[in-house]
């Protein structure tokens, strides 16, 4: 049975919503909150999760938790007063079910500013009807081909990018929890967009999927102050190549930060 039969009921009609078209990947949403009584790893997020959207509470019948990875950082005593914040990190449409599967990262804090726990909750929810997916953008895809090959083509019209890898050939592998994607690289063009390349990456920029939201759709490129943090993005492969493309890590990430917000190049 499908998810939009399951949420009619006996009653023959549709709930409200909220719809998986309704969380962009990007989406962010701060609530106050209080850990029950006997909450643990796995009640802590659902129960914050459910007073985090929009403030209100999630019907038990909207709302199915495919996976959840937590941790918790520091001890939070019970009843202490928590913030957390939501950041939507990825949407992806099941046809076959007629829904999406929206994938949250949470970052909770104590008074104090404290992150005291944090993690990913990624749930299902129902397509609104007639929906043509349109929450599942490959321009916040990240780490994906499709991602990648829309970044290539935002490349092609880069001077910047152009000029920084005008004498190069290599391949930049960028990677996160949910995908990996290289860009084959040969004088100043992208010529080919991959899983894997041949020769495999020179070098690979990999973080979690809130690192590359965050880094995509914030207010600036600050990524080599991510990088330089060693908690952040990490690097491998050949060190010497990746800093002396640096010029063009700078240009490639201006590029997708357009692609993710559609700003003028």
């Amino acid at each position: 049975m499908s998810v939009e039969a399951q949420q009619r009921g006996d009653r023959g009609a549709l709930p409200a919503g909220p719809w998986f078209e309704d969380f962009g990947v990007g989406r962010r949403i701060g609530t106050a909150a209080a850990l029950p009584p006997g909450a643990d790893v796995v009640s802590a997020p659902t129960t914050v999760l459910r007073l985090a959207v929009d403030s209100e509470v999630l019907p038990h019948s909207l709302l199915r938790v495919l996976e959840t990875r937590w941790q918790h950082v520091f001890p939070t005593p019970v009843g202490e007063p928590l913030e957390a914040t939501f950041t939507v990190t990825a949407c992806r449409r099941v046809p076959a079910e007629e829904a999406g599967a929206v994938q949250w990262h949470a970052d909770v804090r104590d008074a104090g500013g404290r992150t005291v726990q944090e993690g990913t909750i990624t749930v299902l929810l129902p397509a609104r009807p007639g929906s043509d997916g349109s929450a599942d953008r490959a321009e916040r895809a990240f780490c994906t081909r499709p991602w990648g090959e829309a970044l290539a083509r935002e490349l092609a019209d880069d001077p910047a990018f152009g000029s920084a890898t005008a004498t190069w050939d290599g391949a930049i592998g960028l990677r996160t929890g949910g995908g990996s994607v290289q860009l084959r690289i040969y004088r100043g063009e992208v010529i080919e967009v991959a899983p894997r390349t041949p020769l495999g990456a020179t070098f690979t920029l990999e973080a979690a999927e809130h690192v590359w939201t965050d880094l995509l759709t914030g207010p600036s490129n600050d990524f080599f102050r991510r990088a330089m943090s060693g908690n952040s993005f990490t690097v491998t492969g050949d060190a010497y190549e990746y800093l002396r493309m640096s010029r063009a890590v700078m240009a490639l990430v201006d590029a997708a930060r357009r692609l993710a917000t559609g700003a003028p190049a």
